[in-house]
């Protein structure tokens, strides 16, 4: 059923034409991001409210993983995300999604 949904995606998947995308405005100005204020236990607080049921994202890792290690990967967690949000660089890694469709329940169509 899985591979039924990919093969419909990919017959219907369109790719955009960016050749004449404008680039984006930039300024002089060496701040990015740095009136975002949060701290380590922020990170904490955002970890501790993962839901276990939840499947893991395009890194592996399983909410119930990252539920408890939380208070190992707080600081580590938070020196990336500053270090993201004051040079305005967002890692490849972190824009990649795994996308299942998940069959609920059937409509009955009249």
């Amino acid at each position: 059923m899985v591979q039924s949904f990919t093969d419909y995606f990919v017959s219907v998947f369109t790719s955009e034409d960016v050749s004449s995308i404008p680039e984006p405005v930039t300024t002089e100005s060496t701040e990015e991001c740095h009136d975002i204020l949060f701290t380590e236990q922020d990170v904490v607080d955002a970890l501790s409210r993962l839901r276990e049921d939840k499947a893991a994202g395009a890194d592996e890792l399983s909410p119930r993983f990252l539920l408890q290690i939380n208070h190992n990967i707080s600081y580590p967690l938070y020196l990336l995300f500053r270090k993201s949000l004051d040079t305005g660089i967002v890692p490849d890694d972190w824009k990649c999604a795994n996308i299942s469709p998940v069959f609920k329940k059937a409509v009955e169509i009249k």
